[in-house]
């Protein structure tokens, strides 16, 4: 199967603004290229150290994934999350992937006090302060928003793991929601997740948000 999944040397990328970064890597846009002719890109280039680690089969399996789906699961799969695309490589090692950027409902005009508002994403982490923080933040979300999200996340869940597919990182940071049209969420950091019992990296949790110390973590 890896020789079916497409590759594509960073010297051929068009690099734009940084997205973000995290522990094991960051996330640049990528400009002129979409992701199955129709979704702007991003590219997840790991760091020295995860690089060193990763198991670039596992990294395969995983790109390759949707291909082996019917229709309507490969569709859901990347229209509800930020799924690995292509692989990327620097002179022949792997060193990323390409995957959609987030969809534009998933991100907010957050109100900051002194900067007027500015573009945020809409990770749940927002969603687990104060009302009064999150209404002066710029959002209205009722008892019955944050049900209709949870009802949706544990949706996406379950289908996942019809899959065989576990979330490795289930932080409020890698889950987003929208509210409009209605509610919905989408998962990013998905080279984190455990995908048929295999996994790219050694499995990190964030703090607070671990299993139980005697468990298996993605599972």
């Amino acid at each position: 199967m890896a020789s079916s999944v497409p590759r594509i040397d960073i010297s051929n990328l068009g690099l734009g603004t940084d997205l973000g970064s995290g522990g094991q890597g960051k996330v640049t846009a990528v400009n002129g290229l979409l992701i199955n002719g129709q979704w702007p890109t991003a590219l997840k280039t790991y760091s020295p150290d995860a690089v060193s680690a990763l198991d670039a089969g596992v990294l395969e399996t995983i790109v390759g994934f949707p291909r082996q789906l019917g229709q309507g699961d490969s569709s859901w799969l990347h229209d509800s999350t930020a799924w690995p695309s292509v692989i990327v490589e620097d002179s022949g090692l792997v060193c990323g992937f390409l995957m959609r950027t987030v969809p534009q409902a998933y991100y907010f005009d957050f109100q900051t006090q002194t900067r007027g508002a500015r573009q945020q994403l809409a990770d749940v982490a927002f969603l687990l302060n104060s009302d009064g923080y999150v209404s002066s933040s710029g959002l209205s979300v009722s008892d019955r928003d944050r049900l209709a999200l949870l009802k949706g996340l544990a949706a996406a869940l379950s289908r996942l793991h019809a899959l065989d597919v576990v979330v490795g990182d289930l932080s409020p940071k890698n889950l987003l929601f929208s509210l409009a049209p209605e509610p919905g969420c989408f998962i990013i950091d998905c080279d984190a997740m455990r995908v048929r019992g295999e996994t790219v990296l050694q499995q990190i949790q964030t703090p607070d948000w671990e299993v139980p110390s005697d468990e298996m973590t993605a599972t």
